[in-house]
This record gives C-alpha cells, structure tokens and sequence, in this order.
C-alpha cells in the first residue's frame, strides 16, 4: 500500500541576520580603549580563526594603520560594522594600497567618527536592547523612531541597462551617510521582519546575541556560543573525589 504524502511545510523565507550580528558584535567590543584586536572581534569570521590566523590577521592591519593606530581605528569602525571588508583580508588589501575607503565617507552626526561618539552609540544601543528584552517590542519601537525619523530616504536605482527595470527599484537610503541612523534602522528592520525575539543576552558574558530557533519550553538560549557555555557550566560541574 502506498504511503500517504508528507504534508508539506510552510515556507520560510530564509532571512540575511549578519548585518546584524556585525552591529551586535560592534556594541560588545567597543570601548574608550579600542585596540586592533577589538577591531577585528567586530568581524564575524574572527569566530572561526585559529591562532595562526589571528597572528596573520593582526599584523595585516598594523601594518595597514602604519604610526596612526588610534586615529585611524576609529575610521573604520563604521565600515567593519557596515560590512565593508566582509572577504576576509579585503580590508586589508585597500587600506596597505591606499584605498581606505570603498564607498563614500560614513559619517556620525555630520562629522567624522571619535572614540567618545562611539562609545556613547555604542551605550546607547546597549539601552535599547536592554529595553527590547526587558520590556517588549512596543516600548522599544518609539526609541527607535525617534533615532531614524527623517534620516531615511528612499530613492530609485538602476541595476543592468538603463532600458531595463526587471532589477531595479527604490530603496532604503541614509540620510548624510550617518551612522548613528544606519544602526538604529537595523533594529527597525530587525523588529519589522518579526524577529525582536531573536535577540537576547548571553548569561555568561552579558554580551547580546541573536538566536537561531525560538526557544522550546524549558529550554532557553542562554548564551551566545560554545566558548561562553563551556565556561559557565565547567566551574559548576562536580570534580572527581568530591562526589
């Protein structure tokens, strides 16, 4: 007898969550002391380095940064954070030929990026996450409106030749490059595609993290990767001989 036909499953669209991931890893890393290392905790492949790599990837970016490390870090955090350099060593590669910009200039607030700007947006994104999972999406919309309201443009563009629309049409564009805005308005779209609940707050690092699967009953996503989980229960385990 033939068996019956598995129902099929609702369709899922597969959703893009490593714009976020970068402005979460931005909020965790940045600090008045930012060091190249913090830089390139940033980029989300630095997960998957071994020690060897870090070693290779360190030393591309000072010598990339020359005499002017501090200067030139704070410039290119909103670039890390953008996604400029997501190949690994691209980054690498424009800055030691001189191109340190591959798009044009991101600004805060109308003026080129400093430590203390940073930190206070990074402090700030801190805030409305923590509103987020403490209190609800609700609460945490008009936060963020107010940070992207009238800072968002949409403006029509043209992909393949002009005679052909088949791949064009408008788009989201920020207003004076600003970066203050393009990070609030990640969480907007994050919120407005439904995955508020995604994001949430590791038990062990207190560092904020997106989850991949709503949480089963009892069993909720306590932190944001193997090393942390490692590390909370390992001191909680029982030793030998003090059974």
């Amino acid at each position: 007898m033939r068996k019956p036909r598995k129902p099929r499953k609702a369709y899922e669209k597969r959703v893009d969550l490593a714009p976020c991931r970068r402005l979460l890893r931005f909020i965790r890393w940045m600090t008045p002391a930012l060091s190249a290392e913090d830089m390139l905790r940033m980029l989300p492949e630095a997960d998957t380095w071994s020690t060897r790599e870090w070693a290779k990837q360190t030393r591309l970016l000072e010598q990339a940064l020359g005499g002017e490390q501090t200067r030139t870090l704070t410039e290119l955090v909103p670039y890390f954070v953008i996604g400029w350099g997501r190949k690994s060593g691209r980054w690498a590669r424009d800055l030691l030929e001189g191109r340190r910009y591959s798009n044009e200039p991101v600004w805060l607030q109308k003026r080129p990026p400093t430590i203390r700007d940073l930190c206070r947006l990074a402090n700030d994104l801190r805030r409305t996450l923590d509103i987020l999972i403490r209190e609800g999406e609700w609460v945490t919309f008009g936060d963020i409106a107010d940070e992207i309201d009238g800072r968002i443009v949409k403006t029509f563009h043209w992909v393949g030749s002009r005679g052909s629309a088949r791949n064009s049409g408008f788009m989201e564009v920020i207003k004076d490059n600003d970066f203050r805005a393009y990070c609030f308005w990640l969480l907007a779209r994050l919120l407005d595609g439904g995955h508020g609940w995604r994001v949430s707050e590791c038990d062990q690092c207190q560092g904020f993290f997106l989850k991949t699967r709503r949480d089963p009953p009892g069993r909720p996503s306590r932190f944001c990767g193997e090393q942390c989980r490692r590390d909370w229960h390992n001191p909680r385990r029982p030793k030998k001989g003090n059974l």
